[in-house]
């Protein structure tokens, strides 16, 4: 059985529940350039593509300065309302217990976002996660999912071979972009895309909750057994 050595987990949707936010800053980005903002289950389904690539998803005749201001409208809101501290996104129930758990295991932790490197350190700040990642990568750092360079990356620059690792999406962007790295990928039922597409995808297994990742990986790779506490109690 495959050793696991590195847990890659994407942000929004998976660890955060940052829903409302993206909803509420796409909805103004179209509404500042008087276009009808679509509704949000159409929204949360672009979730984990580059921001570009989301709206070119919203609005598939636009023109080339339409995709840019719409994309603009929705950064500066969401910037806006993260400089205020207006309704910061919380994270899912048990993910800190979780992400302690697995790092007191010795296995390496890091995140792939489609976020900009601003938003992820923002969001890792507030909740007191930058301590857990060894390696970080965003939309800034390469091509967007389902693209796995930013797998790649990290896992050149953590000396791990993507056999020996586990991406861990809400999407089916990030299962496609395990599949692509040739990395096991695990989905997780409470972001934006169903369980159903998850395993279409390729995920060997998706969670209902945090408190079942122990069990899950267990069965899927070999752990250290010599930690007394599981994952995510």
């Amino acid at each position: 059985m495959t050793t696991l050595k590195l847990a890659i987990f994407d942000c929004d949707g998976t660890l955060v529940d940052s829903q409302r936010s993206i909803v509420q800053a796409m909805t103004t980005g179209f509404e500042m350039h008087g276009l009808t903002a679509p509704p949000s289950e159409e929204i949360l389904r672009t979730v984990g593509l580059p921001l570009r690539q989301c709206v070119h998803v919203l609005l598939p005749n636009a023109d080339d300065a339409t995709l840019d201001a719409v994309t603009q409208g929705y950064s500066e809101t969401y910037r806006a309302n993260r400089l205020s501290g207006h309704d910061e996104p919380p994270l899912y129930p048990h993910t800190l217990e979780t992400l302690e758990a697995l790092a007191q295991q010795d296995i390496l932790l890091a995140i792939a976002t489609g976020k900009s490197r601003r938003g992820l350190e923002h969001t890792l700040r507030v909740n007191d996660l930058l301590r857990f990642f060894v390696e970080t990568r965003t939309a800034d750092d390469g091509p967007g999912k389902p693209n796995p360079d930013i797998l790649l990356d990290i896992c050149a620059c953590t000396g791990v071979r993507p056999e020996h690792a586990v991406i861990i999406g809400d999407t089916t962007f990030d299962i496609e972009m395990g599949g692509h790295a040739k990395m096991p990928a695990l989905g997780v039922n409470w972001g934006y895309h169903s369980p159903e597409r998850l395993l279409d995808a390729g995920a060997f297994a998706v969670l209902e909750s945090w408190l079942e990742l122990d069990d899950v990986l267990r069965h899927r790779f070999a752990i250290d057994a010599s930690s007394s506490e599981g994952m995510g109690r």
